[in-house]
């Protein structure tokens, strides 16, 4: 079971650096530079954020409550998914053209 619950969950992370790098060069067209290094800083600075957070919780209670913590902060995030997939596609936002 283990198995499969790591394979999913390697298989979902893995899309996620491409597809967000894809859509920051999308946004910027002509600067692929600014647009990498974009990418780059923001997914470091989330990184460290979070461990901050993780350690935060942690020091205040224990390490299963950090899994906790992070599951009720999957609520919101699904909610802006739905609202996002409910609006459409992008339709010329954020350098995105509606083909």
């Amino acid at each position: 079971m283990y198995k499969r619950q790591l394979l999913l969950w390697g298989l979902g992370y893995g899309m996620v650096s491409p597809a967000v790098q894809t859509w920051y060069l999308r946004a910027a067209p002509g600067e692929a530079e600014a647009a990498t290094s974009l990418n780059t800083m923001m997914f470091n600075l989330s990184i460290a954020v979070g461990s901050f957070g993780g350690g935060l919780v942690v020091d205040a209670s224990a390490a299963p409550d950090v899994l906790w913590i992070g599951a009720l902060l999957l609520v919101p995030v699904a909610l802006l998914v739905r609202r996002g997939w409910a609006s459409g596609p992008a339709g010329g936002r954020m350098g995105f053209r509606a083909d």
